[in-house]
């Protein structure tokens, strides 16, 4: 089964940009981030944005990977997949 390594790398990009305006419509709304760049930079805003950096950069590896070894696509989708799950608890936050 032949993947679109492409189309596949846009959904996890767009996902991936998702979460970053669902978390800062939640720092708005008084949440903090809670990932390992909190305790290095002490703001939210910032942590927010070397975690979606530090997730372009792996999912962008994986897409270059996968345009050698197809089936390596499906680790993207599973990304995308969770960013979306993570985009849907940050909009649950908000309401």
């Amino acid at each position: 089964m032949r993947f679109n390594a492409f189309k596949i790398y846009v959904f996890a990009s767009i996902t991936n940009f998702a979460d970053l305006l669902s978390s800062y419509l939640a720092f708005l709304h008084g949440y903090v981030e809670l990932n390992g760049f909190m305790g290095m930079v002490h703001n939210s805003y910032l942590a927010c944005v070397f975690s979606i950096i530090a997730f372009q950069v792996l999912i962008s590896v994986v897409y270059f990977m996968a345009r050698f070894y197809d089936r390596l696509s499906i680790i993207n989708v599973v990304l995308g997949i969770a960013k979306v799950v993570v985009t849907v608890h940050n909009l649950s936050l908000i309401m």
